[in-house]
């Protein structure tokens, strides 16, 4: 009895070992027979910036801090009813920094002044072309105050077309693999692999779309997918 059940184990093993060698040798045999095709497919888009982040400084030098800082305060009030008449929304009256920087000893003999009071206004708005034309028509607005104003460029939806232009990617690879197929007569079988880039946001380099008041205007989104083929 436990000589029969003896031999059916070693029967047993021998057929489960038997079946593995068969898939190995299968699995061998087609992967020999299927050649892979790596090819990279891509999307790009340029797209206006839906965001403007606007920063506004004004420097004074004074003979103290309490007649720089009501000065300051002057031109706070006035700036964001400029900006509320230019039709900007969403402004943060609140959003404002005020600086003292004591004088120095040679600073005060020269001048007779005593401090530096700085103001740092930051606007983050989605009017993005009435903000370009405020930043233009500010100077005019308030020519007794020397302004410093720097304009950025921002674009937020990306994420939501992420989906969108790497299917796109993936089939301009596509395209490019069957192109290439097709040429040396064989045929596609299926996907083996995709590999999927960040999205990378640039600012456009055309020239007509990135002079010194728009730069960062218009952006470019470019993604990658990187895709291998099975094909025989």
């Amino acid at each position: 009895m436990k000589k029969n059940i003896f031999i059916k184990v070693i029967l047993l093993g021998c057929c489960i070992s038997g079946g593995i060698s068969v898939y190995c040798l299968s699995k061998l045999d087609w992967e020999t027979e299927h050649s892979t095709l790596t090819v990279e497919g891509f999307s790009e888009r340029e797209v206006k910036s839906d965001l403007a982040s606007w920063e506004v400084e004004v420097e004074l030098l004074c003979e103290d801090s309490k007649s720089g800082i009501a000065q300051l305060n002057s031109f706070k009030e006035k700036f964001f009813d400029f900006c509320k008449n230019q039709g900007i929304r969403g402004i943060d009256v609140n959003h404002f920094n005020i600086e003292i920087t004591p004088f120095s000893y040679e600073e005060y003999v020269i001048n007779n002044q005593k401090c530096y009071v700085k103001l740092s206004i930051h606007i983050d708005s989605k009017d993005v072309d009435k903000i370009q034309n405020a930043k233009l028509k500010l100077a005019e607005h308030m020519p007794s105050f020397s302004v410093v104003s720097r304009l950025s460029f921002f674009y937020t939806k990306s994420e939501k077309l992420r989906e969108q232009m790497l299917q796109e990617s993936f089939e301009d690879a596509k395209k490019v693999a069957e192109c290439i197929a097709k040429s040396a007569s064989l045929h596609l079988i299926k996907v083996k692999s995709v590999t999927e880039s960040d999205l990378i946001i640039s600012n456009s380099t055309k020239p007509e779309k990135s002079d010194i008041e728009k730069k960062g205007f218009i952006k470019n989104i470019f993604v990658c997918s990187t895709v291998s083929f099975l094909f025989r």
